[in-house]
């Protein structure tokens, strides 16, 4: 915090006030979208601290949740609310943290992906662009097709550790 006092604007009237002032804002459609808005950037920021840490090594297998471990989490978030309008808040927020969760994982470039279509449609252009023919769809439809056997894979193996931390 600052050791000056900072200029904050309290009922319209500039005050200097030490630390930080909290206000209630008034909930209308540009300030609901806006906070919506920084909302999902959150959520953006926390995946991709999510990804690194997976690919450093810092979270593992047991630490993702797939269908299973999620509607645990939703069900324990929906209970842990005050009433049922806490709970729903709760439930509704989760989801649209998975719903940003899902947008970028899509757009990762990994074969079976849309990110990992991206890709191969821009390396078929390159190699068009320097060879002067297109790739064999073939090879791009092989890619894909292992990309999709090791993304089951995954899945299989994130449920079963879902069902374990059930079971166990």
């Amino acid at each position: 915090l600052p050791l000056t006092p900072q200029e904050y604007t309290v009922n319209g009237e500039p005050v200097k006030m030490y630390g930080i002032y909290f206000a209630v804002e008034e909930a209308t459609l540009p300030g609901l979208l806006v906070q919506s808005w920084h909302t999902c950037g959150y959520f953006a920021r926390a995946v991709w601290s999510g990804l690194a840490m997976l690919v450093t090594g810092q979270v593992g297998l047991q630490d993702m949740s797939g269908p299973v471990g999620i509607v645990s989490y939703l069900s324990e978030a929906g209970s842990q609310g005050g009433s049922v309008t806490a709970g729903l808040q709760n439930v509704v927020y989760i989801i649209a943290l998975i719903a940003v969760n899902l947008a970028i994982m899509n757009l990762l470039p990994l074969p079976a992906l849309d990110g990992g279509r991206i890709l191969l449609l821009l390396v078929g252009e390159v190699w068009f662009l320097f060879c002067g023919k297109k790739l064999d769809p073939k090879y791009e439809a092989w890619i894909h097709a292992v990309g999709f056997f090791l993304l089951i894979l995954l899945m299989v193996a994130v449920t079963f550790s879902d069902i374990w931390k059930l079971v166990t």
